[in-house]
């Protein structure tokens, strides 16, 4: 396993924007990791991956970026998340 201090997670529901996210991180030397709901990335977490940064959607589906927020803090407090959203 990679280490996580050059590693970013994205969680995101819409590919583009999770792709255009993923092109410009890597263009700076992180690492990326993407997943496309919040129960898809709790999985990679839970999974042993490790990571610098999350960028995490508010609205998608199967666990919203709230959902995955809550669950965050009780297991790794420490880990910097940034929520991010298109939603109006």
């Amino acid at each position: 396993m990679h280490s996580g201090s050059h590693s970013v997670l994205i969680v995101e529901d819409d590919g583009d924007v999770r792709g255009s996210l993923a092109v410009l991180l890597e263009g700076e030397g992180y690492r990326v990791i993407e997943a496309e709901h919040g129960r898809e990335a709790l999985d990679h977490l839970l999974h042993g991956l490790k990571v610098c940064l999350i960028l995490l959607d508010l609205f998608m589906p199967e666990m919203n970026g709230f959902e995955l927020l809550r669950t965050l803090r009780r297991l790794h407090p420490e880990l910097p998340v940034v929520m991010i959203s298109g939603h109006g």
